[in-house]
């Protein structure tokens, strides 16, 4: 497998939220086995080096962009400062809130 080629993630994030619960009944992607690359001396930034990801946000690092207004000509731009991010969205949000509205019960629609 190809890290990237294809998606490739941590099971949960720096925070200790499961990435792989989020995903579950949505998409199947890969997860690393990180106590297995860490009692072989390979580090969590080595894995980062080689596109392994912790993230489910998106947009996270936009700080411009423009504000599309629905009028012909320049659009105006925005910016953003400090924590505050415009842009930020969690990744497949449309199939996560579809999953959970279909299974309510379901022990990880709590999860996510």
């Amino acid at each position: 497998m190809d890290p990237y080629k294809t998606k490739v993630l941590f099971p949960k994030t720096e925070s200790n939220i499961s990435i792989e619960a989020y995903y579950k009944g949505i998409v199947d992607f890969a997860y690393v086995d990180f106590d297995y690359y860490v009692s072989r001396g390979i580090t969590f930034g080595q894995l980062l080096q080689l596109n392994v990801s912790q993230k489910i946000v998106t947009h996270d690092r936009e700080t411009t962009g423009e504000y599309y207004s629905g009028k012909s000509g320049r659009q105006p731009q925005w910016n953003t400062y400090g924590d505050f991010k415009w842009k930020l969205d969690f990744d497949r949000i449309d199939e996560v809130l579809e999953y959970i509205s279909k299974n309510p019960a379901a022990p990880d629609s709590m999860a996510k």
